[in-house]
C-alpha cells in the first residue's frame, strides 16, 4: 500500500463518519422518512422526530452477520424479561462470522407507525454511499441487509416459529455520486 493509497483509505473513512454524523441526527433521520416511508407521509417531520423514533440511532456499530445482530439485545432482554412492551431497544449494527468476516450497519434505529392503533416497530437501516460499487449490484446488497434485519428479529421480535410478530423493515440506500 503507498502513502497515496493510505491518505485516500483514511479521507474515505473520514467522509464516511462525517456522514454517518449528519445522517443520524433525529431530525435529519425524521426527514428521511417524511420523504420515502409510506407509513410516515404527510407527517410533520418534528412529529416524527420527536414522537415516532424510538430510542437513539445506533450508528456503525451493529453487526449484520449472523449470531451478531441481536446478541447484545438479547442478553439485555434477558436481564429485564417482563411482559409489557419496551419502548426502547439497544442492538448492535454489525454483523459477523469467522469465515465471512464482519460488516458494520451504517445507522439502525426502530421507529412507531404514526397512523396503527397498536404498537408496530420499523427497523430501519440507513446506508450512506460515496458512489455507486461497480464490483457488485448495490441492489442486491440492499436485499441481503434487509433480509438480516428480518431473520435477526427471531428470539428477539418473535419467539419459535411465531412468525407473525415480525416486524417490517426498511433498508434505505442514499447514494451521493450515483450516475442518473
Amino acid at each position: 500500500m503507498t502513502a497515496g493509497d493510505e491518505w485516500l483509505r483514511e479521507r474515505n473513512a473520514q467522509y464516511d463518519q462525517a456522514a454517518k454524523k449528519v445522517l443520524s441526527q433525529r431530525k435529519m433521520l425524521a426527514w428521511i422518512l417524511s420523504r420515502v416511508v409510506t407509513e410516515f407521509a404527510g407527517v410533520p417531520v418534528r412529529d416524527i422526530a420527536d414522537k415516532y423514533i424510538v430510542g437513539e440511532p445506533e450508528v456503525g456499530t451493529t453487526p449484520v452477520n449472523r449470531d451478531k445482530t441481536n446478541a447484545p439485545r438479547k442478553a439485555q432482554q434477558e436481564h429485564d424479561r417482563t411482559d409489557a412492551p419496551r419502548d426502547v431497544r439497544q442492538d448492535r449494527n454489525e454483523d459477523g462470522t469467522t469465515t465471512e468476516g464482519t460488516i458494520y450497519f451504517d445507522i439502525r434505529f426502530h421507529a412507531k407507525a404514526p397512523r396503527t392503533g397498536g404498537l408496530i416497530t420499523l427497523i430501519i437501516n440507513v446506508e450512506a454511499q460515496k458512489s455507486k460499487p461497480s464490483e457488485y449490484d448495490i441492489l442486491k446488497r440492499a436485499v441481503y441487509y434487509a433480509s438480516r434485519l428480518i431473520s435477526a428479529q427471531k428470539e428477539t421480535e418473535f419467539r419459535g416459529s411465531d412468525y407473525n410478530g415480525i416486524r417490517k423493515v426498511y433498508t434505505i440506500w442514499l447514494c451521493m455520486r450515483a450516475p442518473e
